[in-house]
């Protein structure tokens, strides 16, 4: 399954906002492979003022995509777009 975050400045809770397959982020997130980002073993650290993150509103939308789901091409770890907007995501899982 790929894995949806939503991230502020370089920070992920830790926790997915929901799974979805691949094949769904394609059809409704408009995902690409040129979208790939960085390996599974890539940290994501906190901005240089952390303590003041909880006041910020998540901006983007971050996609980890496992071993299994990455085929036909896809390749294991984070997939990045601007072009994917939160308020896009919500509606998309509602």
């Amino acid at each position: 399954m790929a894995e949806i975050f939503f991230m502020q400045e370089g920070l992920t809770d830790g926790q997915p906002v929901d799974e979805k397959s691949l094949s769904w982020c394609m059809d409704r997130l408009h995902i690409k492979i040129e979208d790939w980002w960085a390996d599974l073993n890539t940290k994501f650290a906190a901005g240089s003022e952390p303590k003041l993150l909880p006041y910020y509103n998540p901006r983007w939308v971050l996609i980890r995509v496992d071993e299994i789901e990455a085929t036909g091409g896809w390749k294991s770890g984070f997939y990045f777009s601007p072009r994917i907007k939160i308020d896009q995501v919500k509606t998309a899982l509602s």
